[in-house]
């Protein structure tokens, strides 16, 4: 229930299942298992990187319409309209 809310809010990939966290948490005990030095320290980059990767990608902002305007002027210049 709280991915399908994080994921209605667009936080998280629409396309992320409850399968990756998973594999998340799996993963995440096998860097603790493997790792000698700093475990704890491993284990939070391994995390933070997988939460970067579930996250929803930002929509690209909509152009200002006087951007839009100078982008049209400069084609219709070029193409001799």
């Amino acid at each position: 229930m709280l991915l399908r809310r994080a994921q209605a809010a667009g936080s998280i990939r629409a396309g992320l299942r409850l399968d990756d966290i998973r594999l998340l948490i799996a993963g995440n005990a096998g860097v603790i298992a493997t790792e000698t030095d700093d475990p704890a320290a491993a284990s939070r980059r391994y995390v933070t990187h997988m939460l970067r990767a579930f996250r929803a990608r930002p929509r690209p902002a909509a152009a200002p319409h006087g951007a839009w305007r100078m982008a049209h002027g400069a084609w219709r210049m070029a193409h001799g309209a």
